[in-house]
């Protein structure tokens, strides 16, 4: 029988049991999983120095940067709901113009910050009439089939999440939040119900859920809760219980940044395949153990963080922290040096 190729989606009609998803069982399969690894390694030894260097003090991270829009709480509560709804596509990016900041996260964000700056308040049944092309722009020379495929599930994962929120939480994006209940698993279980959110593998006889655009919506609206607060604005929507319990966003960012700095040890054969630009499939055993060991290296760092400055420091915050690092504008051309992996999905 021939071998598998890692880099090709895996063959199996199995998915995991989304229903059953918990931080605890996600952290104990990228555990498995890269135990269990032959692309990927954990430079262990590095860890504590590497910790160090990154600074982590424990202190609140500053969110005044980011893209926010703060008309109102629910107005802000919204614009993070439905920026990560679709907070994904960067297989795609190559193929779309990007603004100044040259992220495709950052122009995408931008592009509908103006939408909401123009149309709020407006209904989340609302957002199924959306032509998500608004949010895009082709490159010079026209938009190629991968941008119109981008634009294609950017408009799915609109319409899902507004038929979602219209048909199950009274067509309120505040009913929706309140109905996790400031939980963040019952957030991550509830977003998971919608496929454009059903980021997760069967894969060594497990269930591996990074939940990546569950995640993230649930750490923007902690992030946004904090910085309205030191505004001095109502959070109690936006207050959530136990958000230590948030791992790793496992997109591309972040094990980009952990293999640049000798945290992550690609295969040869995975470094020559990423050198080249060439993309790997979501599901395959390359893009699997990615993310795992990425989970896992984050909470390692976060950890360790926490012995030295004697005060929880999270993996949300080494996330952010390792993000903001390979974009600041001082390091961008030692990341670009070599490329990050690429994939094609709906989750990152």
């Amino acid at each position: 029988m021939a071998q598998a190729d890692p880099y090709l989606r895996l063959a199996t009609n199995d998915g995991p049991n989304f229903s059953a998803f918990s931080f605890e069982h996600l952290r104990a399969s990228a555990q498995a999983i890269t135990q269990a690894s032959s692309l990927v390694n954990i430079c262990w030894d590095a860890i504590e120095n590497y910790t160090t260097e990154l600074g982590l003090d424990g202190s609140k991270t500053s969110f005044a940067d980011e893209i926010w829009f703060a008309d109102s709480t629910l107005g802000a509560a919204a614009f993070v709901l439905v920026v990560n709804c679709l907070n994904f596509g960067s297989g795609y990016f190559p193929h779309i113009k990007k603004n100044a900041s040259d992220s495709g996260y950052k122009t995408v964000a931008s592009a509908l910050l103006k939408h909401f700056e123009q149309y709020w308040p407006f209904l989340p049944s609302d957002l199924c009439h959306l032509d998500a092309i608004m949010f895009l722009t082709p490159p010079a020379e026209g938009p190629s089939p991968e941008f119109k495929e981008l634009a294609a599930l950017f408009s799915l994962a609109l319409q899902e999440l507004g038929s979602t929120i219209n048909e199950r939480f009274k067509n309120s994006f505040e009913c929706f939040i309140e109905s996790a209940e400031s939980n963040p698993t019952n957030m991550v279980a509830t977003a998971m119900e919608m496929q454009c959110y059903r980021d997760g593998y069967r894969y060594l006889g497990l269930d591996f859920m990074p939940a990546k655009k569950a995640q993230i919506t649930v750490s923007d609206l902690i992030s946004l809760g904090e910085y309205l607060g030191s505004l001095g604005h109502d959070t109690g929507l936006l207050s959530f219980d136990n958000c230590t319990d948030l791992t790793a966003f496992c997109d591309n960012s972040v094990p980009h940044v952990l293999s640049r700095d000798g945290i992550l040890e690609y295969d040869q054969a995975l470094r020559n395949h990423l050198k080249q630009g060439k993309l790997i499939d979501y599901g395959s055993q390359a893009e699997i153990e990615i993310r795992a060991a990425t989970l896992v290296a984050v909470d390692a760092i976060a950890g360790c963080a926490s012995e030295i400055y004697k005060s929880v420091v999270s993996a949300r915050e080494v996330d952010a922290a390792l993000w903001n690092k390979k974009h600041h504008p001082n390091n961008r051309a030692h990341y670009r040096a070599i490329l990050s992996h690429k994939c094609r999905s709906l989750y990152y």
